[in-house]
Parts: C-alpha cells; sequence; structure tokens
C-alpha cells in the first residue's frame, strides 16, 4: 500500500475513534455534568406600606385558593393579598390596626365559616377583626389589656370548649367564647418567654391543646407546657438546646407523637442552629439531633416539601453582608435527623423580622414557601418531581 494509502486509512480510523469516544462520553455523562434546574422559583415581591414582621395564610374569600394577611409594624396596617391561584397575588388594600402591629392569626373566631384575624403587638392587648367572606375584615376590636406585651398571638382551644381560644405574648390566655368576643384569663405559667411564637397540639393525647415555645429570656431553651382537663396547666418543662428563638411541632420521624424542632442563633457571631426533639409520648421529649446552618436564623417551618413522606425543615435568615436574606432547606431523613442544609436565594432586602410559611399556593399539592423581607413578602414556588 502507498504512503498515501496509509494517510488514508489512518485518517478514516482516527475520526471513528474520535466519533466513538463522543458518543461514550455522552452516553456516561455524569448528572454533575448536566445542567439541573432549582427545585425553587423565586417569584415576584409583594411590597407593603411599612416593614412587615409576621404574615398567616388561609382562604379569606371562600375561593380555595390560599390567601395572605400581613402586619406592617411602622404603618400600623394589616395587609390583605388575595391568591390568584398561580403563586401570585392581587393586594386588596389594607386594614388599619393599633400602634405596632407584630403577629397575626388566621381563625374562624366566630364559628360562622369565615376567617377572621387576630392581631398582637407590642403593647397590652390584642385586636379581632372579623372576616366578611370576600376577602374584607371588619374594623379592629381590641381586647385587654393584660400584663404584658401580646407580641406573638397563636389560635388554638386550650381550654377544651369547642372555641377557639389565643394565647399572646408571655403565655396569657384571651378564652374565646365563640362569637368573636375574649376574656382575659390568667398566665398559664410563671416561665418568660419573651416574644417568642407558640407552637400547639395535644402532647400528651387528653384531647386539649398544650404548646412549645422558645425562650428568648433563657437562651438555648424550649418550654412545654401541658393542660390540665380543669383548665389549669401543669409548671412548664425546659429543655435546653444549642439555640432557641423559634420552635414548632411536626412528627419528623413519623411514629404519630409529635416532635420539636427549635432554631434560633448561638455563640457571639450569631451562628444558626436547628435541633429537634423527639417526642416520647405524655409530652415528654427527647433532644435526637442538631444542625448548623451557618446563618442567623429568624424562624423556621416543617413540611415535606419534596413528597418523601419525611417533613422537611425550612428556615430564614440575613446573610453575612446584612443586606439579603437567604432560605435554608434541611430535608428530613424520617428519623428525626436532618440532611445538610441546601440554601436558595439571595432575597433582598434583609430583615431581622424575616418569617417563613408555608402552604401550597397554586393548587399543585407541593408545598410553597412564603419569606417576609423588609417591606414585602416573596414566595418560592415549589418545582420538585414527585
Amino acid at each position: 500500500m502507498s504512503d498515501h494509502g496509509v494517510s488514508s486509512t489512518l485518517r478514516q480510523r482516527s475520526r471513528r475513534l474520535l466519533a466513538g469516544a463522543a458518543l461514550l462520553a455522552l452516553v456516561t455523562a455524569t448528572p454533575a455534568q448536566a445542567q439541573t434546574p432549582s427545585p425553587f422559583r423565586i417569584g415576584p415581591s409583594n411590597p407593603l406600606g411599612g416593614e412587615i414582621v409576621s404574615v398567616a395564610t388561609g382562604d379569606l374569600n371562600g375561593d380555595g385558593v390560599v390567601d395572605v394577611l400581613a402586619t406592617a409594624n411602622s404603618a400600623n396596617e394589616l395587609g390583605i393579598y388575595l391568591g390568584r391561584g398561580d403563586g401570585t397575588f392581587n393586594a386588596k388594600g389594607a386594614v388599619g390596626v393599633d400602634v405596632g402591629p407584630i403577629s397575626v392569626a388566621i381563625g374562624d373566631v366566630n364559628r360562622d365559616g369565615h376567617r377572621d384575624a387576630v392581631v398582637g403587638y407590642g403593647g397590652t392587648s390584642i385586636s379581632v377583626l372579623l372576616g366578611r367572606g370576600d376577602g374584607t375584615l371588619s374594623p379592629a376590636h381590641d381586647f385587654g389589656p393584660i400584663e404584658s406585651s401580646t407580641a406573638h398571638v397563636a389560635l388554638a382551644d386550650v381550654d377544651g370548649d369547642g372555641c377557639l381560644d389565643v394565647i399572646a405574648g408571655d403565655s396569657t390566655i384571651f378564652h374565646g367564647s365563640c362569637n368573636g368576643t375574649f376574656t382575659v384569663g390568667a398566665k398559664p405559667f410563671g416561665h418568660p418567654t419573651g416574644m417568642a411564637p407558640y407552637a400547639i397540639a395535644d402532647l400528651n393525647g387528653d384531647g386539649i391543646g398544650d404548646f412549645v415555645t422558645a425562650s428568648t429570656k433563657k437562651n438555648g431553651s424550649v418550654a412545654v407546657v401541658l393542660s390540665r382537663p380543669d383548665g389549669t396547666w401543669r409548671p412548664a418543662k425546659l429543655y435546653q438546646v444549642s439555640a432557641a428563638s423559634w420552635a414548632t411541632l411536626a412528627d419528623v420521624n413519623r411514629d404519630g407523637t409529635p416532635d420539636i424542632v427549635v432554631g434560633g442563633n448561638y455563640g457571639p457571631k450569631a451562628i444558626g442552629g436547628v435541633s429537634v426533639l423527639l417526642g416520647q409520648g405524655g409530652g415528654v421529649f427527647h433532644h435526637r439531633s442538631d444542625r448548623t446552618v451557618g446563618t442567623a436564623l429568624s424562624a423556621g417551618a416543617v413540611t415535606d416539601l419534596d413528597g418523601d413522606g419525611k417533613p422537611d425543615v425550612v428556615v430564614v435568615g440575613d446573610n453575612t453582608d446584612r443586606q439579603s436574606a437567604s432560605v435554608w432547606v434541611l430535608h428530613g431523613k424520617g428519623n428525626g435527623t436532618l440532611a445538610t442544609p441546601a440554601k436558595y436565594g439571595p432575597i433582598a432586602p434583609a430583615s431581622g423580622w424575616a418569617k417563613v410559611v408555608t402552604a401550597d399556593l397554586n393548587g399543585d399539592t407541593r408545598p410553597d414557601i412564603l419569606v417576609t423581607t423588609r417591606t414585602a413578602f416573596t414566595t418560592l414556588m415549589n418545582n420538585t418531581k414527585r
């Protein structure tokens, strides 16, 4: 064979080898080489006329779509946002409330089938705004005063009479009458909790609501308060954790008993941490696991984001630049432990009051994430495959 023929044959073999190698590389490409879409899509910002310090979700106009109420602290208003069913909202204006609203809860306090709102303040009263069923609220009616701040409010039937009651501030009870009015009760226990939100559930199986709350006045502890059938309360039991500024309840190990997920900041650099305390039954808990998140956390929530039947933890906090916030997702392993945090964001502007709630905002059965920033709230729409 001539030199020209040999060269031609070698070139053909070389082209075939290169083509084969390219095909092999394409077939054996690892997932890391492909562009993986984010499981959450950050939606548009929804502004309010003042600094937002709390949000609550519920169907205010009876259309089956989640709506949002947000407290505007500096504007002394409660903003109303009606959901469109696609994760966006129609701002319906605001209702004036007392000075310095801090928290809001949604529930049917007068049993007329419409969602009502209860607002807590840095002051010593609560406001009730009855829902009309069309997305509007009646003017605020105040109850109180009490001895301490009503900063955080939660709704639950804690005395077993079938009416929603309010737990507010340093654990004062406002007993509901099922008609939208409340009677101020005594504090259930003397332990000072500070300005931490409450989580309520039946922890000991007696059919009456008990509650847990983080103690911001005793760094690194969570208080468990059990109710008695006669309407009194057992002394609070404290559990030490690495950090505590918020707490919530969920069955994270799927044994049918509520567990505590608590989070906050610890140390001089305000490192974020999340702890899980597993319920043992009877209102007793056992410390199971801790996770460091690495930022100043201000709020958290628990839900099954990816549909695997294992509750996940969502937390929010400011980034180190203090100009923006981010969301961290800690996927649950189903045994009371949590995976390494995955970060989503940034979301601007930052707010030391940042809050997070989860709800299905677009009707696709996936829980979405709603996060407050300084003067607005933003959604992270859940795109995870199920």
